[in-house]
């Protein structure tokens, strides 16, 4: 059995994760969580706001919470036996560089979108951009009204991705406004012609259990 910390368990994205383990995971448990702070709140695990509370054996710890909880967390374990995913966004590019480094050596996994379907449609994204590195690119990112950062990790993803590839930088458009969970469009406009490749998520479901895959 796979024994799971969930970091931000109270958050949105941190239930939506205890709740694909219980119905989609058979080998995998959430065993605890870790909070800035702790609240009243009906969580069956126990919940932890240092690293001196941790009294319980744990596999892999899978960060949904905060930019600032980075160092925290990298200061609870070397990962080269546990795995660390994380799924937080809206990091600088000095935290990103860090993470990258230290994927390199160790068990450390950044994945600002776990949905498989996405990861094909980027695919998808790359293939045409490859075969038309001067068309103009651009990004519509459309969130809830409460998701923090703008643009979202995943609108910088396909930004990286692309202009790595491409002769011309995309353009990136933001917006954050009501309860739909994400939506993405990419348009490719070569001369005359112009390509919209769209992805939506109504729900956290497929980006949980992404991450919690990444944990097998």
């Amino acid at each position: 059995m796979i024994k799971l910390i969930v970091c931000g368990i109270y958050g949105r994205m941190g239930h939506a994760i205890v709740d694909v383990v219980k119905n989609d995971f058979l080998n995998c448990e959430v065993v605890g969580g870790i909070v800035k702070e702790k609240e009243e709140r009906q969580i069956d695990v126990p919940v932890f706001t240092s690293q001196d509370e941790i009294n319980i054996d744990w596999d892999a710890i899978i960060d949904v919470s905060a930019p600032e909880t980075l160092d925290f967390l990298l200061s609870l374990d070397s990962y080269k036996n546990k795995k660390l995913i994380i799924g937080t966004t809206g990091y600088t590019e000095r935290q990103k560089s860090k993470i990258e480094d230290l994927a390199l050596t160790s068990q450390v996994r950044y994945v600002p979108n776990a949905s498989i379907l996405f990861n094909s449609t980027l695919k998808a994204i790359k293939m045409i951009q490859k075969n038309f590195p001067d068309a103009d690119t651009g990004i519509l990112d459309i969130h809830h009204a409460k998701k923090l950062d703008a643009p979202s990790g995943t609108a910088k993803l396909v930004f990286d991705e692309i202009s790595k590839i491409s002769n011309k930088k995309p353009r990136i458009s933001s917006f954050r406004l009501g309860q739909h969970g994400a939506y993405l469009e990419v348009y490719i406009q070569n001369n005359t012609e112009l390509l919209k490749i769209s992805f939506s998520a109504g729900s956290l479901t497929e980006f949980a259990r992404g991450l919690v895959a990444f944990c097998l």
